[in-house]
């Protein structure tokens, strides 16, 4: 069954637009879902109405992006063009925009989706979208030129693949950091500025590992938050570490855990399991030598690092407490009620106090307390909150009772893929817990456990995730319908191959290619001898496939038939002279030759054709015969 080249279009741009879910807008994907209706039931919009609803379209994006211009906003309004120019589709230059206009928004798509399902979707839109543009020149598609124009492609995209030098920190196209409003890291806590928490399960990072942790041990640290005004947490430039960096690799020793990690946003800091020891990116190893933010240098920010963490004993590490981590800002009449209603003084009265307090209380956990401006209005009215309010409130009362404490923030979870032996890290198990120092060393603590164990037994995505189907409606039902263990592991079982795919082809980086030159024995620096004869070799091929195509230039499918009829017969010694179609019939006749006769009959259908008005088909089967000759 063939389809109109504006219902090939429009499909693919609706499987394009559900691809790009997490990235397009509400109102580019209505639009889009608008676009297929109406070139589907080849309805015309009057272009009053198509241009007033593509000017409220181009106006949601001022309402939400502002003025900010980013990759993002040019996707949306990219492929709002496209299905305009569909919509209003009369002529072949509108053809012409439509099939540029979708190969364009086909590669910016690959910016932004990294996956094979995407792979597989851009090489077959290209392939209907080429074939489709054929037949709207008038022109019969050949498979044959794609596999040559491929053939001069791929071998020198593997040479500069696998031996020119690639860009260590590639531009991110989406941050990572999550935006007003949505379940997210933030390397600061203001929680007096947050009303509510939308659901993100926009990928953090992944990090792969050698075999899968227990839920309680998956808490990824991110920056260390030193400096409070009392209810509202923000890093300071003394709760960052500069450390020094070397070149050796490094060595995993019992206990420990490596990660590698692949971040999907431009971050300000490293993220590790707990307690880095040491990280490894760009040929370097760094050893930190306490517990503070490990920084991504704005001019050396890393998407793939190696990090190798300890787990098993707590913080393997100690650090002097600086005055800063008892800072506490609170009125006399707070400290007073803090000193009597916790009245102990070491770290495991004062947590089994606080807990204690927070389940008389009757203490809730949602995404959706509303404002809460102030340390006692939480402690004394709401009695609700998330993570963050949690733990700046036990970090004041720790701080208030003469313990040195700190905020972390990072992330808290993951979902492991069993079949490749990585975690998927998305916004929703974004967290914030606190250090306090016992016995010289930082203890982690994490106050949101004694409200609701399951954030931590389940982790971020997994327990927000149960929360809203167990909140009803129709995202429970679907939930409980569709939720087939079967379905999970298939996911995760495909999954696995996008991870090792993209993998591979991002740490083919400088020194993925120096292990694989070494393994080949093979040293860079003889590439700039060679260089120069490849670039040679590939500009002799490029200028004699030029010339060739000059000698066949500006002839029709006849001249380019008689051609090589001429062409095959001088082959077998013939010289014909073009002087007449008489002339060349006698010499045709007159040539001793076991191949005569069908030269002889290749010729009379040739003469035939010429004078007659044959479909291009029968041109293409007698130009077969004489390849054959």
């Amino acid at each position: 069954m063939f389809l109109r080249s504006e219902v090939k279009s429009i499909l693919i741009l609706t499987l394009f637009s559900y691809l790009m879910w997490d990235y397009l807008t509400i109102a580019t994907i209505g639009f889009s879902s608008l676009g297929f209706v109406l070139v589907g039931m080849r309805i015309k919009v009057p272009w009053l109405l198509r241009n007033i609803i593509a000017l409220a379209v181009f106006g949601s994006y001022w309402i939400k992006y502002g003025k900010v211009i980013d990759p993002e906003i040019g996707l949306n309004f990219l492929t709002s063009v496209v299905v305009m120019k569909l919509l209003e589709k009369d002529s072949l230059r509108d053809s012409y925009m439509i099939f540029f206009g979708l190969i364009l928004l086909l590669s910016a798509g690959a910016l932004f989706e990294k996956s094979l399902t995407y792979v597989f979707f851009f090489t077959s839109s290209f392939a209907i979208l080429l074939y489709d543009f054929y037949g709207t020149l008038l022109i019969k598609s050949r498979t044959k030129d794609l596999f040559v124009g491929l053939l001069w492609v791929v071998p020198l995209t593997c040479i500069m693949f696998f031996a020119v030098p690639r860009m260590m920190s590639p531009l991110p196209f989406k941050a990572g950091t999550s935006s007003s409003g949505e379940v997210g890291y933030s390397p600061n806590v203001r929680i007096s500025e947050v009303e509510s928490l939308e659901l993100n399960d926009e990928p953090a990072f992944q990090a792969l590992v050698d075999a899968q942790l227990p839920a309680e041990k998956l808490y990824w640290r991110g920056n260390v938050l030193g400096q409070t005004d009392g209810w509202n947490w923000s890093t300071s430039h003394a709760d960052n570490l500069v450390f020094p960096a070397t070149k050796v690799i490094p060595e995993i020793t019992p206990g420990e855990i490596r990660q590698k990690m692949r971040l999907f946003g431009k971050e300000d800091y490293y993220f590790a399991l707990d307690h880095a020891e040491k990280f490894y990116f760009g040929g370097r190893t760094i050893s930190p030598d306490d517990l503070r933010s490990h920084d991504q240098l704005t001019d050396d920010w890393n998407p793939r690092y190696e990090v190798v963490s300890r787990i098993d004993d707590g913080i393997p590490r100690e650090e002097e407490a600086s005055q800063k981590y008892f800072k506490v800002i609170l009125n006399k009449k707070l400290r007073e009620w803090v000193d009597v209603t916790f009245p102990s003084t070491d770290i495991a009265g004062l947590r089994q106090d606080i807990q204690n307090y927070y389940q008389k209380e009757g203490f809730t956990y949602s995404l959706k307390p509303g404002k809460v401006l102030s340390f006692r209005e939480f402690m004394e009215e709401k009695k609700t909150g998330f993570c963050s309010h949690y733990a700046s409130a036990t970090a004041i009362i720790l701080r208030a009772r003469g313990i040195p404490t700190r905020l972390v923030s990072g992330f808290m979870g993951g979902n492991f893929n069993p079949y490749a032996r990585f975690y998927l890290v998305t916004q929703n198990d974004a967290h914030v817990w606190i250090e306090a120092l016992e016995n010289g060393k930082w203890t982690r603590m994490d106050p949101t456990a004694w409200i609701v164990p399951d954030r931590v037994t389940l982790g971020g995505e997994a327990f927000l995730a149960t929360a809203a189907a167990g909140a009803g409606g129709t995202a429970s039902a679907f939930a409980r319908r569709f939720n087939f263990k079967w379905f999970r592991d298939a996911s995760l079982w495909f999954n696995q191959w996008d991870f090792k795919f993209y993998q591979w082809l991002e740490e083919m980086d400088y020194y993925g290619q120096e292990a694989f030159l070494t393994r080949l024995n093979f040293k860079r620096k003889w590439l700039y001898t060679f260089a120069p004869f490849v670039i040679l070799f590939f500009v002799l091929i490029y200028l004699w496939q030029m010339k060739r195509l000059e000698r066949n230039l500006g002839l029709t499918l006849q001249d380019s038939i008689w051609k090589e009829f001429v062409t095959k017969v001088r082959g077998k010694g013939l010289e014909l002279v073009p002087v007449s179609v008489k002339e060349m019939e006698r010499q045709i006749t007159g040539w001793k030759h076991p191949d005569r006769s069908r030269v002889e009959d290749l010729w009379k259908k040739l003469v035939s054709l010429s004078f007659g008005s044959e479909a291009r088909q029968t041109w293409q089967t007698l130009r077969k015969e004489i390849k054959k000759l």
